[in-house]
């Protein structure tokens, strides 16, 4: 099986998007996206509309100076987008608050509070079609059906982790991840304090995971702890690396995460993605993938309708693995690193989003691949007797007029992952001679091609 991705639309915001872990929303034809001005002392909302053509904006809300806004989520009962904004640059003493948007218009409907300040809000969760938040040492639960009405509002005396998405809820708690070393649960009919379940070592950095019976939690130092939810009680904890990048996953009886390991501490970290059976700890079969040194894994995971895990890098590439072995399928390269979770329309497109902005729409196609009949070899013949679908002289001159000997570097070690020490790389002559070269040697023309038409795909071929 071979799969080839091409790039069908692509936007440029022209504006960064903020760390970590910037948020896509789609919301029917509409992907929505938070992103900073340059100095980063100012957020703007855009609503692009994906399926046309360039994505032309629908929308587009500025924030006030200083104002910037991280995270978001979709009420489609109400239709209403609802943001996290936060003074984050300039002066940090500006009010925080809850924003609430009209996702079809981007007309703002109402904010909470509008009358006082809220300190160091976290991100937003909907459970049962209403708005869980944390802020200034309270956790709160508001009506969306009556905007600003405060269901109940709780002291929460721990420290969360405001910039991950550190919450997740089942359908009766909430389980909130904090700086303590532990997650504590909320009950969202009263918002009184449950259980809290604790991590022996480190503190839990990135939000846990829930099933009907177990919750899962990654510590700073590297170990995945299962708690039963019902008891409390720990199930079993296991040692996945030094640390965690990703905060852990359920799909089917798998948890996956990225992790950060190396044996000796003075080497240079690795990074890979691992997956364990949810029953026991044990390795679920599924291979773990790994990066280079100082490559890793910090955008959120992701899991297709058909059983793709997308994992995003700061390598600048998209990966997709087969979600039960952990083979790479393909990967995608960009710009600038990655630090957004993907997200996949219906029409099975995935969208992915670099860190300067650049909103790509790919279209992937599997190929079933037949063994090629065994022909007699053609006397004399050399790689130049094979057809291709460009001349070596027109991609040289392509990758030589679009491209820096850096940029073909990076393309080399993360795009095409082979050693560009077996080209001369003194001079950009030198180097597209030998890249070229050495792909039309190995009959990998092709290939060669569909990735540079891929890493520019704004760039007319002909």
């Amino acid at each position: 099986m071979t799969y080839s991705v091409e790039v069908i639309n692509q936007h440029d915001l022209k504006q960064k998007l903020p760390r970590p872990q910037s948020h896509l929303l789609l919301v029917d034809d509409l992907l929505v996206v938070c992103v900073e001005n340059e100095k980063r002392i100012q957020g703007f909302i855009y609503a692009l509309e994906y399926a046309k053509t360039g994505m032309p904006e629908r929308w587009r809300l500025p924030l006030s100076e200083g104002d910037t806004t991280r995270f978001a989520v979709y009420s489609p009962q109400n239709q209403l987008l609802l943001f996290s904004v936060s003074n984050w640059h300039t002066t940090f003493d500006g009010n925080s608050y809850l924003l609430a948007v009209d996702a079809r218009s981007g007309n703002e409907l109402w904010r909470f509070p509008a009358d006082k300040k809220l300190i160091d809000i976290s991100a937003p969760l909907i459970v049962q079609n209403k708005l869980f938040v944390l802020s200034g040492g309270n956790a709160i639960l508001l009506s969306l059906d009556s905007p600003g009405t405060i269901i109940w509002s709780k002291p929460f005396p721990f420290h969360p982790h405001w910039l991950y998405r550190g919450l997740v809820a089942d359908e009766t708690m909430i389980y909130v991840s904090v700086r303590e070393n532990r997650v504590v649960e909320i009950s969202q009919s009263n918002g009184e304090q449950q259980r809290e379940f604790f991590v022996p070592e480190g503190e839990v950095w990135l939000a846990a995971a829930v099933t009907d019976n177990d919750l899962f939690a990654a510590s700073s130092t590297g170990r995945l702890i299962a708690f039963n939810k019902i008891t409390g009680e720990q199930k079993w904890a296991v040692q996945v690396g030094r640390g965690v990048t990703t905060g852990p996953m359920i799909y089917a009886a798998a948890l996956y995460v990225g992790t950060k390991s190396a044996h000796i501490l003075s080497e240079p970290a690795t990074y890979q993605i691992v997956a364990l059976n949810t029953s026991d700890g044990q390795p679920s079969g599924f291979a773990p993938f790994t990066l280079g040194a100082n490559a890793h894994f910090h955008a959120p995971l992701i899991v297709t309708p058909n059983g793709v895990l997308l994992c995003g890098s700061n390598n600048k590439n998209v990966y997709a693995l087969d979600i039960h072995t952990g083979q790479k399928l393909w990967h995608h390269y960009l710009q600038s690193e990655l630090t957004c979770q993907p997200v996949v329309t219906t029409e099975g497109h995935i969208i992915i989003a670099s860190r300067k902005g650049v909103i790509n729409v790919l279209r992937v196609t599997h190929h079933s691949v037949a063994a090629p009949p065994v022909l007699p070899k053609k006397p004399n013949s050399t790689p130049a007797d094979q057809p291709t679908a460009v001349t070596q002289r027109k991609l040289v001159e392509f990758l030589r007029k679009y491209f820096t000997i850096s940029e073909l570097l990076d393309f080399c070690q993360f795009s095409l992952e082979i050693n560009h020490e077996t080209f001369e790389t003194n001079t950009i002559e030198n180097f597209t001679r030998g890249l070229v070269t050495y792909y039309n040697r190995h009959g990998r023309l092709q290939e060669l091609e569909e990735m540079v038409r891929a890493s520019r795909p704004n760039i007319p071929w002909s």
